[in-house]
Protein backbone atom coordinates (compact mmCIF):
# COMPACT_ATOMS: atom_id res chain seq x y z
CA UNK A 1 0.00 0.00 0.00
CA UNK A 2 1.73 3.13 -1.10
CA UNK A 3 1.08 7.04 0.48
CA UNK A 4 -0.90 9.01 -1.05
CA UNK A 5 1.31 11.73 -3.08
CA UNK A 6 0.79 14.88 -4.85
CA UNK A 7 1.67 15.71 -8.26
CA UNK A 8 5.50 16.53 -6.83
CA UNK A 9 5.80 13.45 -5.33
CA UNK A 10 6.18 14.47 -1.22
CA UNK A 11 3.86 12.43 0.27
CA UNK A 12 0.76 14.03 2.18
CA UNK A 13 2.05 12.79 5.75
CA UNK A 14 5.23 14.54 5.29
CA UNK A 15 3.41 17.85 3.83
CA UNK A 16 1.46 18.26 7.17
CA UNK A 17 4.31 17.23 9.38
CA UNK A 18 5.93 20.19 8.01
CA UNK A 19 3.37 22.39 7.99
CA UNK A 20 2.35 22.00 11.16
CA UNK A 21 6.38 22.31 12.57
CA UNK A 22 6.04 25.32 10.78
CA UNK A 23 3.19 26.43 12.48
CA UNK A 24 4.32 25.62 16.04
CA UNK A 25 7.42 27.27 15.40
CA UNK A 26 5.61 30.27 14.94
CA UNK A 27 3.87 30.18 17.59
CA UNK A 28 6.39 29.86 20.03
CA UNK A 29 8.60 32.22 18.30
CA UNK A 30 5.17 34.81 18.81
CA UNK A 31 4.84 33.89 22.38
CA UNK A 32 8.68 34.24 22.87
CA UNK A 33 8.59 37.62 21.55
CA UNK A 34 9.27 40.35 24.17
CA UNK A 35 6.72 42.43 24.65
CA UNK A 36 6.13 45.62 27.18
CA UNK A 37 2.93 47.17 29.02
CA UNK A 38 2.44 49.86 31.41
CA UNK A 39 1.70 48.29 35.00
CA UNK A 40 -0.94 49.06 37.03
CA UNK A 41 1.07 50.14 40.19
CA UNK A 42 1.73 53.30 38.22
CA UNK A 43 2.27 53.98 34.44
CA UNK A 44 5.84 54.75 35.10
CA UNK A 45 6.87 51.36 35.33
CA UNK A 46 6.96 48.84 32.24
CA UNK A 47 6.94 45.04 32.37
CA UNK A 48 8.31 43.59 30.02
CA UNK A 49 6.69 39.91 29.69
CA UNK A 50 6.65 36.86 27.25
CA UNK A 51 3.55 35.78 26.62
CA UNK A 52 0.25 36.21 24.15
CA UNK A 53 -1.13 38.58 27.10
CA UNK A 54 -4.77 37.45 26.02
CA UNK A 55 -5.42 37.53 30.34
CA UNK A 56 -4.23 38.74 33.33
CA UNK A 57 -2.57 35.29 33.93
CA UNK A 58 1.02 34.24 33.75
CA UNK A 59 0.55 30.93 32.16
CA UNK A 60 0.67 30.82 27.98
CA UNK A 61 -1.95 32.64 26.91
CA UNK A 62 -1.63 35.30 30.39
CA UNK A 63 2.34 37.57 30.64
CA UNK A 64 5.45 36.07 31.77
CA UNK A 65 6.98 38.87 33.48
CA UNK A 66 11.17 39.15 33.29
CA UNK A 67 11.55 42.48 33.86
CA UNK A 68 10.62 45.72 35.05
CA UNK A 69 11.61 48.86 34.17
CA UNK A 70 10.71 52.67 35.21
CA UNK A 71 12.68 55.98 35.25
CA UNK A 72 13.27 58.26 38.32
CA UNK A 73 10.82 60.73 39.44
CA UNK A 74 12.21 62.69 36.65
CA UNK A 75 12.85 60.14 33.11
CA UNK A 76 15.87 62.42 32.01
CA UNK A 77 18.11 61.52 34.87
CA UNK A 78 18.21 57.82 33.70
CA UNK A 79 16.52 54.33 34.17
CA UNK A 80 16.22 52.09 36.62
CA UNK A 81 15.38 47.70 35.52
CA UNK A 82 14.66 45.38 37.77
CA UNK A 83 14.95 41.72 36.90
CA UNK A 84 11.67 39.74 37.49
CA UNK A 85 11.97 36.24 38.78
CA UNK A 86 9.26 36.30 40.99
CA UNK A 87 7.74 37.87 44.31
CA UNK A 88 9.72 38.76 47.03
CA UNK A 89 13.70 39.72 46.03
CA UNK A 90 14.65 40.75 42.82
CA UNK A 91 17.52 42.16 41.97
CA UNK A 92 18.22 45.60 40.31
CA UNK A 93 20.62 48.22 38.41
CA UNK A 94 20.15 51.75 38.10
CA UNK A 95 22.23 54.20 35.03
CA UNK A 96 22.14 58.18 34.73
CA UNK A 97 21.62 58.64 31.09
CA UNK A 98 24.94 58.11 29.93
CA UNK A 99 25.09 54.66 31.32
CA UNK A 100 27.25 55.46 34.61
CA UNK A 101 25.90 52.94 37.16
CA UNK A 102 23.43 55.27 39.67
CA UNK A 103 22.27 52.17 41.85
CA UNK A 104 22.63 48.21 42.14
CA UNK A 105 21.10 45.89 44.79
CA UNK A 106 17.89 44.13 45.78
CA UNK A 107 14.38 45.70 46.09
CA UNK A 108 11.18 43.69 47.27
CA UNK A 109 8.92 43.34 44.73
CA UNK A 110 5.03 42.36 45.41
CA UNK A 111 2.16 40.95 43.13
CA UNK A 112 -1.11 43.55 42.53
CA UNK A 113 -3.63 41.03 42.96
CA UNK A 114 -6.22 42.78 40.58
CA UNK A 115 -3.83 43.26 37.95
CA UNK A 116 -1.29 40.00 38.54
CA UNK A 117 1.10 42.49 37.16
CA UNK A 118 4.82 43.10 39.52
CA UNK A 119 4.73 45.91 42.16
CA UNK A 120 7.94 46.27 43.02
CA UNK A 121 8.86 49.33 45.80
CA UNK A 122 12.75 50.71 44.66
CA UNK A 123 13.14 52.04 48.16
CA UNK A 124 12.24 48.63 50.10
CA UNK A 125 15.76 47.66 49.65
CA UNK A 126 17.91 44.53 50.96
CA UNK A 127 20.94 45.38 50.15
CA UNK A 128 22.30 48.29 47.83
CA UNK A 129 24.82 50.70 46.89
CA UNK A 130 24.06 54.22 45.11
CA UNK A 131 27.22 56.50 43.09
CA UNK A 132 26.89 60.05 42.07
CA UNK A 133 27.62 60.80 38.60
CA UNK A 134 31.27 60.68 38.78
CA UNK A 135 30.99 56.67 39.65
CA UNK A 136 31.90 57.64 43.70
CA UNK A 137 29.94 55.09 45.99
CA UNK A 138 27.96 57.85 48.36
CA UNK A 139 25.72 55.70 50.24
CA UNK A 140 25.03 52.15 51.11
CA UNK A 141 22.53 49.64 52.45
CA UNK A 142 22.99 45.94 54.37
CA UNK A 143 20.25 43.99 55.76
CA UNK A 144 17.47 46.77 55.19
CA UNK A 145 19.83 49.46 56.93
CA UNK A 146 21.45 52.25 55.49
CA UNK A 147 21.06 55.04 53.42
CA UNK A 148 19.54 55.54 49.94
CA UNK A 149 20.84 58.78 47.95
CA UNK A 150 19.95 59.70 44.67
CA UNK A 151 21.78 62.79 42.64
CA UNK A 152 20.40 64.41 39.50
CA UNK A 153 23.28 63.65 36.59
CA UNK A 154 24.62 67.23 37.11
CA UNK A 155 25.78 66.08 40.34
CA UNK A 156 23.18 67.59 42.50
CA UNK A 157 21.94 65.57 45.86
CA UNK A 158 17.95 65.49 45.30
CA UNK A 159 16.78 62.36 47.65
CA UNK A 160 18.51 60.73 50.91
CA UNK A 161 16.36 57.82 52.38
CA UNK A 162 17.44 56.20 56.01
CA UNK A 163 16.01 52.98 56.84
CA UNK A 164 17.03 51.22 59.87
CA UNK A 165 15.58 46.93 59.99
CA UNK A 166 13.35 48.16 56.99
CA UNK A 167 11.90 51.00 58.20
CA UNK A 168 11.82 54.48 57.10
CA UNK A 169 13.73 56.66 59.45
CA UNK A 170 14.00 60.43 57.92
CA UNK A 171 13.63 61.01 54.13
CA UNK A 172 15.54 64.46 53.01
CA UNK A 173 14.49 66.20 49.43
CA UNK A 174 16.68 69.20 47.72
CA UNK A 175 15.38 71.27 45.07
CA UNK A 176 17.78 71.08 41.97
CA UNK A 177 19.75 74.27 43.00
CA UNK A 178 20.54 72.58 46.49
CA UNK A 179 17.94 74.01 48.49
CA UNK A 180 16.43 72.19 51.17
CA UNK A 181 12.51 71.04 49.76
CA UNK A 182 11.45 69.37 52.71
CA UNK A 183 12.28 66.36 55.50
CA UNK A 184 10.31 63.86 57.30
CA UNK A 185 11.13 61.65 60.24
CA UNK A 186 9.59 58.99 61.09
CA UNK A 187 8.60 56.51 63.43
CA UNK A 188 7.85 53.05 63.57
CA UNK A 189 7.79 53.45 59.68
CA UNK A 190 4.98 56.39 59.92
CA UNK A 191 5.66 60.08 59.52
CA UNK A 192 6.25 61.73 63.16
CA UNK A 193 6.56 65.44 64.29
CA UNK A 194 7.46 68.59 62.68
CA UNK A 195 7.00 68.95 58.90
CA UNK A 196 7.98 72.52 56.84
CA UNK A 197 8.25 72.40 53.06
CA UNK A 198 9.92 75.14 50.72
CA UNK A 199 10.38 77.07 48.17
CA UNK A 200 13.68 76.74 45.71
CA UNK A 201 13.83 80.22 47.29
CA UNK A 202 14.54 78.63 50.37
CA UNK A 203 10.79 80.73 52.19
CA UNK A 204 8.48 78.51 53.49
CA UNK A 205 5.48 76.70 51.82
CA UNK A 206 4.12 74.65 54.37
CA UNK A 207 4.51 74.19 58.25
CA UNK A 208 2.75 71.34 60.43
CA UNK A 209 2.76 68.10 62.07
CA UNK A 210 2.53 64.48 61.82
CA UNK A 211 1.50 62.21 64.90
CA UNK A 212 2.23 58.37 63.93
CA UNK A 213 1.29 59.24 60.32
CA UNK A 214 -1.74 61.57 60.58
CA UNK A 215 -1.84 64.80 60.21
CA UNK A 216 -2.63 67.13 63.70
CA UNK A 217 -2.62 70.59 64.77
CA UNK A 218 -2.21 73.70 62.38
CA UNK A 219 -1.15 73.50 58.90
CA UNK A 220 -0.52 76.38 57.34
CA UNK A 221 0.28 77.55 53.03
CA UNK A 222 2.12 80.21 52.57
CA UNK A 223 2.69 82.22 49.40
CA UNK A 224 6.23 82.34 47.84
CA UNK A 225 5.83 86.08 49.38
CA UNK A 226 6.06 85.01 52.59
CA UNK A 227 2.11 85.98 53.04
CA UNK A 228 -0.52 83.28 54.36
CA UNK A 229 -2.21 81.17 51.59
CA UNK A 230 -4.76 79.43 54.19
CA UNK A 231 -5.09 77.49 56.87
CA UNK A 232 -6.29 74.01 57.74
CA UNK A 233 -6.85 72.40 61.39
CA UNK A 234 -6.73 68.88 62.17
CA UNK A 235 -6.97 66.62 64.99
CA UNK A 236 -4.61 67.07 67.96
CA UNK A 237 -2.49 64.19 68.78
CA UNK A 238 -4.33 62.91 72.30
CA UNK A 239 -1.64 60.82 75.02
CA UNK A 240 -1.06 56.84 74.27
CA UNK A 241 -2.75 57.20 70.90
CA UNK A 242 -1.69 55.02 68.32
Amino acid sequence: MSSRRPENGTPVWLILITTAGVVATVIIGLWAWPKSCELSVCNLYTGHYRGFGLDHGNGFFGRSFFLVSLPPTNPDHGLTRIDFSGPGWNSFRGTYPDGTLREEGVCWVDINGGANDPSPDIHRVESGKYYDPDGELVSEIQKETGVQTYFDPNGNRLWELEIKNGERKRHTLWHNNGQLLTEKIYLDGREHGDFINYYSSGKKRLTGAYFRGKLTGTWTKYKEDGSIDHVEQYPAAEAGEE
